[in-house]
């Protein structure tokens, strides 16, 4: 077990490397987590084991039950036809199927890893790993290092290691993205993650946690690739961080902050002004006016799945049609389409559990660094990626998970005290 927790801290960001390149979802993180689920019985003590099973069904049976309830009302009632709205869906081979439909079991799948993974921290995951968590996201940053300097020396697409493809299509599991910035062209930083929003996505949570628990290096380390990533995500990530500082902060730590913005921007502005000024425009202000290829696709798809689950019946608007089906430009609108407002519910009681069910000044001191963490995972996810699969979330929430776990543990004379 000590062997293949390690693999599995070292390996978690990796999504980009399939070990069977044939069969998606075979990531060796993904592997792992199905070896965490089917031989977990023989690789811990039985204890350990129980309380890992109950870990990982906890939320996923009210996740199936809401879905069955999805597609009893795709049986029972008349739902609009996806051929009269054009909508993204997961697997388009046959477009008008709603009922039982293949995706919803191998989006199920890719739930199923990620609970895994959510279990397997939640259980035996120990503070002292931290270290291991972020040697995961050193090794991440380190190649995607050497493919970024190795793509200013030669100009060519350096990242020799990602064989993943999506419908056949060579290269599309993996983005190899370029922005030129005062007449010098960069590689838009993704590592082995497939593209630059999903390496921020990534390691949002881990730069907010670096930043908790005062980890210098790792500070650097990551603020530096996310930037190099030319990201929206990383900017929205960043501004609800900043938000969140602000808002629990003392009044003193709240202008040093302000402060601190202050004098990075003006810093930023003074050296590189014009630079900063056509980043700014090209990942936030175009894409919010919709000019940009990227706004206008992620505006059009937040408005294709509303519109979608206003013309659909009562049901349809309470639970959905079926996780898996629909896949937007962000998780607020696919969990609607998907899932209905029961859906978006089941999210948020999911992210925020552990904290609601603790009173604030009951945190423990950990849960006081995972929250912003948490925060800034979901509010992104709600706003501009629609991924769930991503293994950070839900070693994220595992940690979140066994802090009110520990304290299920306390008696509430040691919680007075």
């Amino acid at each position: 077990m000590r062997v293949l927790k390690s693999l599995f801290y070292y390996l978690f960001p990796i999504t980009s490397v399939l070990v069977i390149p044939f069969i998606q979802g075979t990531t060796p993180a993904f592997l792992l987590c199905f070896i965490f689920l089917f031989l977990n019985w023989l690789l811990s003590e039985k204890k350990n084991a129980s309380k890992f099973y109950i870990i990982f069904l906890a939320p996923l049976v009210p996740f199936i039950l809401l879905n069955t309830l999805a597609q009893a009302g795709v049986a029972w009632f008349e739902t609009p036809s996806i051929t009269q709205i054009p909508i993204v869906l997961v697997d388009d081979a046959n477009p008008t199927n709603l009922f039982l439909r293949g995706s919803i079991f191998t989006q199920l799948l890719y739930l199923i890893a990620g609970l895994s993974a959510f279990a397997f921290i939640a259980t035996y995951y120990k503070d002292s790993e931290i270290n291991k968590l972020f040697w995961g996201i050193r090794i991440l940053i380190i190649y995607g290092a050497i493919e970024w300097i190795l793509f200013m020396i030669t100009g060519q697409n350096s990242d020799f290691l990602s064989n993943r493809s999506f419908n056949g299509e060579e290269g599309s599991g993996s983005l190899f993205q370029l922005i030129t910035i005062g007449g010098v062209t960069l590689e838009r930083f993704k590592s082995l993650t497939g593209e630059p929003s999903m390496f921020a996505f990534t390691v949002l949570p881990f730069w907010v946690l670096a930043f908790e628990y005062k980890r210098s290096i790792d500070i650097i380390l990551i603020t530096f690739s996310l930037a190099l990533s030319f990201s929206t995500t990383f900017f929205l990530g960043l501004f609800i961080y900043i938000i969140y500082k602000l808002c629990v902060s003392s009044f003193s730590k709240k202008i040093i902050l302000l402060f601190s913005v202050i004098a990075v921007i003006s810093v930023l502005i003074a050296v590189a002004g014009d630079e900063i000024s056509l980043i700014w425009n090209g990942m936030v202000v175009e894409k919010l006016a919709e000019e940009s290829t990227s706004g206008q696709d992620r505006f059009l798809g937040f408005r294709l799945g509303l519109d979608y689950w206003t013309n659909i019946n009562y049901w349809g608007k309470a639970f959905g049609v079926g996780f898996g089906i629909f896949r937007l430009t962000d998780f607020f609108s696919t969990t609607l389409s998907n899932n209905g407002v029961s859906g978006l519910i089941y999210w948020t009681i999911l992210f925020f559990l552990p904290f609601i069910a603790i009173k604030s000044s009951c945190w423990s001191d950990t849960s006081k660094k995972i929250f912003p963490a948490i925060l800034v995972v979901f509010i992104t996810m709600m706003v501009s990626v629609p991924e769930y699969m991503y293994l950070s979330i839900w070693i994220t929430l595992g940690l979140a998970y066994r802090e009110l776990i520990n304290f299920s543990y306390f008696t509430s004379d040691d919680v007075n005290k």
